[in-house]
């Protein structure tokens, strides 16, 4: 997919498009999507705290009439934490 993010206030948002219908990480429940699905991933974390919020949401208006909120969870802030790194498909060469 294709990502690009920006800071909403404290919110970090994060914007894919581009997926393999049905990819949506973050779940353990498989998602249905379309080629068209657009997901928005919110990372808040609140000042002096150990933890943040999640939130992803999936706008899609092949499959769904409004947005499907499908996550949201406040995480737990690890130190030295190490990040994984998955690669994605692009389905087309349009965004």
């Amino acid at each position: 997919g294709h990502s690009i993010g920006w800071y909403d206030g404290p919110t970090l948002v994060v914007e894919t498009t581009g997926l393999e219908p049905n990819n949506v990480r973050g779940t353990t429940e498989p998602v249905r999507t379309s080629e068209y699905a657009l997901v928005l991933e919110r990372f808040t974390r609140n000042e002096g705290e150990d933890w943040f919020d999640y939130e992803v949401t999936v706008v899609d208006p092949r499959t769904y009439r409004e947005p499907l909120e499908i996550l949201k969870q406040r995480r737990l802030l690890e130190r030295d934490q190490e990040f994984v790194v998955y690669g994605c498909q692009v389905v087309s060469g349009e965004f």
